[in-house]
């Protein structure tokens, strides 16, 4: 009929002729992304597999829905507190693990971080992170879209070893778009590492070498 606005919603289910459809429905799984009328995507300013349509004197040929599997976009940002500590004294790291706005919350998330040689005496682990020998393991965290966590520990740094701490997301429910948990590639964005280089005190007055 011209000049009338209907209604166009995205159903899985079944219908009667001219029964009334109160609600969309997707695919079990899916997410609506938007809805569009014209050729392109889009959307009509709110995402819910409904869309107003006006008919006038002319055809209406292209009505657009989009959906989508859920998707979450973690990336891990490692810090230290001090990047160039002395021998002996305590560093804390940091671990800021975030989900990119727009994306999905991000559930059954964990992050693992394996402490290298050059440093002992982990401790004060947070958001209940277990340490097992020289590994750290957070477990079921829940990263909403746009929100971040910070996980961190302390350590002491030795005389010797291995100064560069690196650490990745482990495991998650959802797919990330564009990178695989636990695989250790360095050029995706949800693992990170910082190195420290360790200084040495010299005590100028004593003319001896403190470490």
């Amino acid at each position: 009929t011209p000049n009338t606005t209907y209604t166009v919603i995205l159903t899985t289910t079944s219908q009667s002729v001219g029964a009334a459809l109160s609600s969309a429905t997707i695919p079990s799984g899916y997410v609506s992304t938007g809805e569009n009328i014209g050729a392109g995507t889009g959307s009509d300013g709110t995402v819910n597999s409904v869309i107003s349509v006006p008919v006038t004197t002319t055809d209406v040929t292209n009505v657009n829905f989009g959906i989508r599997s859920p998707l979450i976009d973690l990336s891990v940002t490692k810090t230290a507190n001090n990047l160039a500590p002395t021998i002996g004294s305590t560093v804390t790291f940091t671990i800021t693990v975030t989900n990119a706005v727009g994306y999905d919350t991000a559930t059954g998330v964990s992050v693992t971080d394996v402490v290298p040689s050059g440093f002992s005496n982990i401790t004060n682990i947070s958001n209940s992170g277990v340490l097992s020998g020289n590994t750290i393991t957070w477990s079921g965290l829940t990263i909403n879209s746009g929100a971040s966590v910070n996980l961190t520990f302390t350590a002491t740094v030795l005389a010797s070893g291995s100064y560069t701490n690196m650490a990745q997301v482990s495991a998650a429910d959802l797919p990330d778009f564009d990178s695989t948990p636990n695989n250790s590639v360095s050029t995706e964005d949800d693992q990170d590492d910082v190195n420290l280089v360790p200084a040495t005190n010299c005590d100028a007055r004593q003319g001896t070498w403190i470490e």
